[in-house]
Order: C-alpha cells, then structure tokens, then sequence
C-alpha cells in the first residue's frame, strides 16, 4: 500500500470529526435555548424588538465594538519584543480573528487566529501561540472577576455552583502552568545529539516559553490583565445599553450578571458565534434578575445582535477595504505602465 492510500482514511476521517464537533456544538446550544425559551411568546419577544431605541442598539454595538481595539492593543502588548508590529496591522489581524471566531467553532476560531497573525502580522507561529496563550491567561482570569463580581450581586445557583468552581479552578491552573514555563531556564542540548523528532519538539517548546515574554514581567502582564478588564466593561456596556434600548428597568448590576451567565455558557458548550448558548446564559441571568420571560428574550436577542455586528462585521470591512485599495494599485500600476509607453 502507497503512503497516500494510508493517509486516506485518517483524510477522510477529520472532516467527519469536525461535521461531528459542529453536530454536538449545535445540539448542546439549541437544548439550551430550549430550556431558557420554552415559556417565551415569540409575538410579545418580537414585538418588544421592533420597539427598541435605534439610538441605543447603535451605542450597544459601538461598545462591542471597542473590544476589537482592546484586543489590538493587549496583543501588541503581548508580542515579543523582538518583532514590530503596527497598531493598524495588528487591528486589521484582530479583526479577521474575531469574525473566524464568531463564525465557525471557538477552536478552529482560535487556530485561524493564530495563522492569521502569523501570516499577516509577520511574526510567525511561534511567537503567535504566545500571544494566544498570554491572552488566555488574563482572560480566563478577567472572566473569574466577573463571575465573582456577579455572585455578589446575584448569588449563583446551586446547579451552577460547580460549573463556576471548575472554570475557576482551571483558569487559576492554567495560569500557574503558564508562569511557570515562561520562567523556566531551557536547557542548551548536547552536542552530536541527532535531531530526532522529540528533540525539535523540546525545542519548539523551549522558544514558545521564552515568548512569553509578559508572563515574566508583572508590569506587562498587569497591563494586560487591565485591558482584560476593560473589554469586558465594555461588554457589560453594551449590555446596559441593550437594557436601555428596549426600556427595560432592571437592577443596576443586571450586565454584569448577564456577561457573567454569558461567559459561563459559552465556556460549557461553545456553538459557532455562540449561538444559542449565549441566548440561553443571557434569558438565564435576565429571569434571575426579576425580568419577564418574553422581554428577557427579547433582550437576550438584541443584544448578541449588538455583538455579532461589530465582530463579525469587521473583519469583511477589512478585507473589503484592502480589496478596494489592490484594485487602486493595480489600476495606477497599468496606468503608469501605459504612460511609459
């Protein structure tokens, strides 16, 4: 048998993997819409929809919106110090990352980030897993100070309770396995040793470590963690706004519970744009702060709309733009080309 033909079944078998992963992505988050929308009148949801202030779902989605600057800013942050990366470049790569992220699974998302701000930052693979990796450490960290903000204004469900423990828990690890390989010294190998398949790995592993570079240097990584917490402020703003826009009074911590159930749904079952699961975390934090079904949905609704917009959105407007500028320069290139004939 050719090595082609013995590649072909494990071929054929990871587009079926990834069918599957989408399946059971989908099927976790419509059960639980399902389960957060069951007593919901779609008339009265839709109703309440059409009614919604213009003004105020603009201010939503420009709140939303900020996250991909943050974004840009906080990567920038992290990038090793030996490359140099523009804030244009790099808002242009955020940008394309965060529409493959809302638009197909959060881990193919995630790998299409990294190729993206390879590729197009010009950094490389390596130092991009970095930035990942850095990212997710203050991520993780400022979705704990969410949730706990949001336990102190709501107090969690005992159902959820170990749902918080064990996101909690596991960010708090990955944090810790982080900090401790960025300041682990790598060790030089021997000489004559033959460059065997374990040994490029050590050593993959070893310059992935010294990228990481804000790990090891708490002013940088403080800086992150803050830009961390801004863009869930931001997050949380558009949330007031949406509250806003369909005149629904509310306590005053009603967004941080929402970007709280939000956040803890889409880490349990992460659905292309999260949708569904970020419906059923939002209705869930709404029921729980006294509002009524239908205008829960309903808020639940216009705000992931309020987010997908900026998100998705952006990313085509980049690349919009540049197709827009190629066709420019082309077009001056022939010109010129004609004027020297």
């Amino acid at each position: 048998m050719s090595p082609d033909a013995a590649r072909l079944p494990a071929a054929r078998r990871t587009p079926a993997r990834r069918r599957l992963a989408w399946l059971l992505a989908w099927l976790a988050a419509t059960a639980l819409l399902w389960v957060s929308v069951r007593a919901v009148s779609v008339e009265r949801a839709a109703a309440l929809l059409a009614a919604a202030h213009p003004a105020w779902l603009l201010v939503a989605v420009g709140c939303n919106g900020t996250i991909v600057a943050l974004w840009a800013a906080q990567s920038l942050l992290f990038v090793p110090r030996g490359h140099r990366v523009t804030w244009p470049r790099m808002f242009e790569v955020m940008a394309l990352t965060t529409t493959a992220t809302n638009t197909i699974p959060a881990f193919l998302g995630q790998a299409s980030g990294v190729v993206i701000m390879a590729e197009r930052a010009g950094i490389g693979a390596t130092a991009s897993l970095a930035v990942l990796a850095q990212h997710q450490a203050v991520e993780g960290v400022a979705k704990v100070a969410t949730l706990l903000l949001a336990a102190a204004i709501a107090p969690i469900p005992p159902r959820a309770h170990r749902t918080v423990v064990a996101f909690t828990v596991g960010t708090a690890a990955l944090l810790v396995v982080l900090l401790v390989v960025a300041r682990r010294t790598p060790r030089a190998p021997h000489a004559g040793v033959p460059h065997t398949r374990r040994r490029r790995l050590r050593q993959a592993v070893a310059t992935w470590a010294e990228e990481l570079e804000a790990l090891r240097e708490p002013r940088r990584l403080a800086m992150g963690l803050a830009i961390a917490l801004l863009m869930k402020l931001a997050e949380a703003g558009g949330h007031a706004a949406v509250l806003r826009a369909l005149d629904v009074r509310a306590p005053v911590g009603t967004p941080v519970v929402a970007l709280a159930a939000v956040n803890l749904a889409s880490s349990v079952a992460a659905s292309p744009g999260n949708v569904g699961t970020y419906e059923a975390g939002a209705v869930f934090a709404y029921r729980r702060m006294g509002i009524a079904p239908d205008r829960a949905a309903a808020l639940a609704l216009a705000a992931h709309l309020c987010y997908l917009a900026p998100l998705v959105g952006m990313g085509w407007v980049v690349l919009g733009v540049r197709q827009v500028a190629g066709r420019k320069g082309r077009a001056s290139e022939a010109a010129r080309v004609r004027g020297g004939e």
